[in-house]
């Protein structure tokens, strides 16, 4: 099951055949998801049981306050950093592992955090890591840079020295079962950002960077947000409130743009929907053509084949 905690997302429920007919479920936990309310979610979730349970930082927090009725075999978190001690209180509370997954879109699972490990196990020997300086250059073991990645599990995209922006150093331990592992030590990711609705309850990021979406052109933005729930701009720029859906009133923050060493989910000059199709209309004339010469290559394949068959 993956769970989430957002204003808004899409859900389903679904058995997959290759798993035999494995149940498997993406939810969301607010209120306001559920036909039913409160009630609903915890008896979808009583009755479903689901045996893993995957989620974000804040989605873990989440299930913290609401006391959420799951008792699962282990909790895999991912997409954010996860505080060890918040990992600490989960797995205490729900009476199971919570493994710190580390993984990126463009290149699939890196590595975990296992007990015992005094880092992120590397997970994949495929998968070529290195560290670079600020000049490109690799960087030897216990030293900290810029994480880069070779390879990954997305044959139409292969990576050569895929710089992540992320921060750690490389090192070798030796696991619980013995075996020697490449572990990435002191990993610096995307760090889970808590902001709060007046009336206490946890925002997702998401949500906000969603709302940012219909409030201008920005190409960079940071949002602030004090302690009693309201905000402001920390340093001067172009301040504007987030307008979309009563999001000023409700989350009390405000958007500081412009400026360099934002934070990494920035609006785009142009019209989502206008990026969005140019990246899709991209991506599907570069699958066309890889597979038009994927046909042309088993065609040639296959005629070489029945000639050297006829031959003989």
């Amino acid at each position: 099951m993956n769970l989430c905690a957002q204003r808004e997302t899409f859900v389903f429920a679904t058995c997959f055949t290759v798993w035999n007919q494995s149940g498997f479920a993406k939810l969301n936990l607010p209120d306001h998801a559920w036909a039913g309310g409160a009630a609903s979610r915890e008896r979808f979730l009583t009755e479903f049981a689901p045996q893993l349970v995957t989620a974000d930082p804040l989605t873990l927090a989440s299930m913290l306050e609401l006391d959420v009725p799951v008792r699962p075999r282990a909790i895999f978190s991912s997409a954010l950093m996860l505080d060890p001690a918040h990992a600490a209180a989960a797995a205490a509370h729900f009476d199971c592992p919570v493994i710190d997954f580390y993984g990126a879109t463009e290149v699939g699972p890196i590595a975990a955090k296992l007990p015992g490990a005094p880092g992120h196990v590397l997970l994949l020997p495929d998968l070529f890591v290195e560290v670079l300086d600020e000049d490109g250059l690799p960087l030897p073991d216990g030293e900290v840079g810029e994480l880069t990645f070779t390879g990954g599990r997305n044959p139409y995209l292969p990576l050569v020295r895929y710089r992540s922006s992320d921060r750690g150093a490389l090192g070798t331990c030796t696991l619980a079962d013995g075996r020697k592992a490449r572990v990435i030590l002191g990993l610096e990711g995307r760090e889970a950002v808590h902001f709060r609705a007046r009336n206490g309850s946890l925002v997702n990021s998401v949500d906000v960077g969603r709302a940012l979406r219909d409030v201008g052109p920005f190409v960079q933005h940071e949002v602030h947000q004090r302690a009693d729930h309201s905000g402001r701009a920390a340093e001067p720029g172009s301040v504007h409130p987030l307008v979309r859906r009563g999001h000023a009133p409700r989350h009390g923050a405000r958007v500081r743009t412009g400026h360099r060493g934002a934070c990494r989910s920035g609006a785009r000059l142009w019209p989502r929907w206008k990026t969005t199709h140019v990246f899709l209309g991209i991506e599907l004339a570069l699958l066309k053509a890889l597979q038009f010469a994927a046909w042309r290559a088993s065609l040639s394949l296959s005629s070489k084949r029945s000639s050297r068959s006829w031959s003989c």
